[in-house]
């Protein structure tokens, strides 16, 4: 058992070795090795009132957050490092934003009006409705429309190549943040050249399946996937 412990260290300390000297692929197994001690987290935060993939995503930002301050020149393990770094950090981000998710359930009442009107009004006259008679169906302001509009901007990841890049808010940015590093690394690879995030060029769908070594149809879900998750992010703003 302390045989293993050891490799084990040893191992994750070469993965930090390379991430740290700029190989971004060592990353995602180094994180990797950490699902248990996230699997742990997330088990106590489980009655907290934010929705679980907020939850998950923040304890995965704050482990990152932790290999970045590591500092293996002090004589303690990385593992160490991180079990005692996470427990003041996650009770300060997690009741931070419970606030925010207390209010998940009436955003997603109101995401529900807007989805069955924008579809009623489409029946209705053959074609999508504008953000104006969008509005006034709701008996919304129009600004209020051309918001939600917004917020569920990643519905359409599944379907168009290279539609969208995000242009956001601070507040936005920070909790897609927070998705990407919940992501598996083939998963980040497309949320970076699908939205050209962090600087990456975008691809098309053909390309990116070829980068990603699959077929479209398996690029196809693996879009899906993507967009469900930003838009759960998306809808935590009140």
């Amino acid at each position: 058992m302390g045989t293993d412990l050891k490799e084990r260290q040893k191992d994750e300390l070469k993965l930090w070795r390379r991430w740290q000297s700029g190989d971004r692929d060592a990353l995602g197994p180094l994180l990797k090795s950490y699902d248990p001690v996230v699997y742990q987290w997330i088990g106590k935060l489980s009655t907290s009132p934010l929705p679980p993939i907020f939850i998950e995503t923040e304890i995965k930002k704050q482990v990152v957050e932790a290999f970045k301050s590591f500092d293996p020149g002090r004589g303690v393990q990385l593992n160490t490092y991180v079990n005692s770094t996470l427990p003041k950090v996650l009770r300060n981000t997690v009741y931070a934003y419970s606030n925010v998710g207390k209010i998940s359930e009436e955003r997603k009442r109101k995401i529900l009006t807007f989805q069955q009107s924008k579809e009623r009004l489409a029946e209705d006259l053959k074609r999508p409705a504008t953000a104006m008679e969008l509005a006034d169906d709701l008996a919304w302001n129009l600004k209020e429309v051309e918001r939600m509009e917004k917020e569920l901007r990643p519905t359409r990841l599944a379907t168009e190549e290279g539609d969208f890049s995000f242009q956001s808010d601070e507040g936005e940015q920070k909790l897609l943040q927070y998705v990407y590093h919940s992501l598996p690394a083939p998963q980040q690879l497309l949320f970076e050249h699908h939205f050209g995030w962090a600087g990456k060029d975008r691809k098309k769908d053909k390309d990116m399946a070829k980068t990603l070594g699959v077929g479209m149809p398996e690029l196809k879900k693996m879009k899906n996937d993507l967009a469900e998750k930003l838009e759960k992010a998306l809808q935590l703003r009140g």
